[in-house]
């Protein structure tokens, strides 16, 4: 995404337009961090009607108390929760229950929100390298479920 380092939510809807086009059934998303917030925002706006599936993995869709430099930008990319539940489209969500970076209620939350199956990984931190994560079989299981069905 440009600029990852100071996102701007118009930046990075410009280039999921670019990048993604217009999402159909044959769309399979996964998101980490704010690149969740990022890809619930760019459904609101796109509106289709169906989607392959997305996983989302620490995700969150309100403000993030350990990092308020963020606060402008998950302002500017909130989710519509009721477009987002009348796309058709297979969900899960995946969080850690030591995920500093992102409170784990904060994913409950969203999933919550989105109505979305949610996988508990303990002692994940926030699922980076760093928190020895280089693969996340998780999000594959997930993602195997959702590529042997239609969108419901």
């Amino acid at each position: 995404m440009p600029h990852p380092e100071q996102p701007t939510a118009q930046a990075w809807q410009f280039a999921l337009d670019r990048y993604i086009g217009k999402p159909d059934g044959d769309t399979f998303l996964v998101g980490h961090s704010l690149g969740c917030i990022t890809l619930l925002h760019f459904l609101s706006r796109q509106q289709p009607e169906a989607v392959g599936g997305l996983v989302l993995a620490a995700g969150f869709a309100d403000p993030l108390p350990p990092l308020p430099k963020l606060d402008d930008y998950i302002r500017a990319s909130q989710p519509d929760f009721d477009v987002l539940n009348a796309i058709r489209m297979p969900k899960h969500c995946l969080v850690s229950d030591n995920d500093t970076h992102v409170p784990p209620a904060l994913t409950l939350s969203m999933a919550e929100r989105l109505h979305s199956p949610v996988t508990h990984i303990p002692k994940g931190g926030h699922l980076m390298a760093s928190d020895g994560f280089t693969a996340l079989p998780q999000a594959w299981e997930a993602l195997k479920t959702m590529l042997d069905k239609p969108p419901a």
